[in-house]
């Protein structure tokens, strides 16, 4: 009994590159024709049962093809780079004047501009990852009046010494807050093919994730010049929780368990961790050979409290009392609706988020944690890169004139923000500002250090935050782990 035909012939073997593939019947076809290049029946039969082509008429087409040239003793060559597969149905051109005619805002979604232009949605994405289209985003950014953007360029002007270099901002200290969360709402992770992960998370609602607000005060590091001792200049941490203790026994934890709640921040709660926190931090962890002198940078939000508050004045001048240290710390604002102006919502505060989230964090308590050690373990050289590019920036709001400055400001030819401000002074503080500009450039953001010029970070020795009970009191530095570099 003879063996029935298959119902579907087989096909080409795909898994084989189209042009490793057409070199093997091309050799074949080479070695069997006759000295006239026809193909006999079964060189043809031997063809398509080794490269499983259905039909004998595909191996005719590709010999045709190259025939001649290889009886001409030119040989042969398989390349069809650029040529090959199904023409385009749009131009460049077309493509460009139809998109052109549908308004922006119907551009917002590959479905909406495929309806409006009449082009298919997977044409568009073809187009799109050819670099015929971009992507482009826009944030809502804040809106500056007049007034903010004269006090911008104020403040960023003040930061300009006499002789046209920036201050150094070692007597700076920035306060800030930040909530951070037990967990993330959209995670992202990279798996292998192979890999069968159980990714489901679930809460009763997304309003509900646990979080805590952490406050935050840090000032620049900074090395001795004579003991090379560094400072860190992490000065203080404070996540913003109450006690309670559990009434009822549940399947959770029985009864008596204390639990950490968040703290509502109100101007009482940051009075007193600004008051009996920061300040008390400041004084213990100021470095000896600095200058006893702080000021206090804050940002505008409600809670905040003035430099005339009562409490405040009462807690600088006990410290301002020479047999109490002779400290002068003073409180100030920095201008509205700039949030670039202070470090910690600059990069510090979002590098720490980084940090926190690769870990697991199951509760309040785990999460206070882990921030305390990212906080530890925030690395010094990461810090210092920080403040340089804060001084960059006051450079770019007087480049813009107090307006936002953008990432095109930094690229432009425009004279810097120094010249700008040294425009009425000598030829000479001129030319020393743009050797000054040049020196920023070459060192990529890492300018206007006044201390040592090279560290071994990894031999330093370190400074620790002061450990505060919950009445209040500094505890002192001793017993701490030592903060890594």
């Amino acid at each position: 009994m003879s063996k029935a035909a298959p119902l579907i012939p087989p096909r080409p073997a795909h898994d084989v590159p189209w042009k490793l593939r057409h070199s093997g019947v091309l050799a074949m076809c080479a070695r069997g024709c006759d000295k006239h290049g026809r193909l006999n029946k079964a060189l043809l039969q031997a063809i398509c049962e080794k490269y499983n082509y259905r039909r004998p008429g595909s191996i005719r087409e590709i010999w045709k093809k190259y025939k001649e040239s290889f009886l001409s003793g030119d040989g042969f060559r398989v390349n069809r780079s650029g040529t090959s597969g199904r023409k385009h149905k749009y131009t460049a051109d077309g493509l460009v004047q139809a998109i052109r005619n549908v308004p922006l805002v119907k551009r917002r979604t590959l479905r909406s501009l495929s309806y409006h232009a009449n082009i298919p949605r997977l044409t568009l994405h073809n187009y799109l990852r050819r670099g015929l289209l971009k992507r482009a985003t826009s944030s809502i950014k804040p809106a500056l009046k007049q007034a903010n953007i004269q006090r911008r360029l104020n403040y960023c002007r003040a930061k300009v010494e006499a002789d046209g270099n920036f201050n150094d901002l070692l007597y700076d200290v920035h306060v800030d807050e930040k909530w951070f969360f037990v967990q993330q709402i959209d995670e992202k992770y990279y798996l292998l093919p192979d890999e069968d992960v159980d990714l489901y998370r679930s809460c009763k609602h997304k309003s509900h994730i646990e979080k805590v607000m952490f406050g935050a005060a840090v000032a620049r590091p900074r090395t001795n010049p004579l003991t090379g001792e560094v400072w860190d200049g992490k000065i203080h941490l404070h996540p913003f929780v109450e006690y309670a203790y559990a009434q009822r026994s549940s399947v959770n934890r029985p009864a008596g368990t204390r639990i950490t709640k968040p703290r509502s921040i109100n101007k009482e709660v940051y009075r007193e961790w600004l008051c009996e926190y920061v300040v008390h931090a400041i004084v213990a962890q100021w470095p000896d050979w600095c200058e006893k002198r702080a000021q206090i940078q804050q940002d505008n939000a409600t809670p905040h409290i003035n430099p005339t508050d009562e409490r405040w004045l009462e807690v600088t001048n006990f410290y301002r009392q020479p047999e109490n240290g002779g400290w002068n710390i003073t409180l100030s604002f920095q201008p509205p609706n700039s949030p670039d102006l202070n470090i910690c919502d600059l990069a510090q505060f979002r590098a720490m988020q980084s940090l926190q989230q690769q870990h697991v964090t199951k509760n309040v308590d785990e999460l206070i944690t882990i921030v305390k050690n990212c906080w530890r373990d925030f690395p010094i050289p990461t810090s210092k890169k920080i403040w340089s590019s804060l001084q960059l920036i006051y450079n770019e709001v007087i480049n813009a004139d107090g307006a936002a400055a953008t990432t095109e400001d930094a690229a432009t030819d425009s004279p810097t923000g120094v010249e700008a401000v040294a425009a009425g002074q000598t030829q000479e503080l001129t030319d020393a500002l743009h050797q000054l500009s040049l020196q920023v450039t070459a060192e990529e953001g890492i300018a206007w250090e006044t201390l040592l010029d090279e560290i071994d970070w990894e031999d330093r020795g370190g400074h620790d935050e002061p450990a505060v009970d919950d009445s209040g009191a500094v505890e002192g530095l001793d017993g701490l782990e030592e903060a890594a570099a």
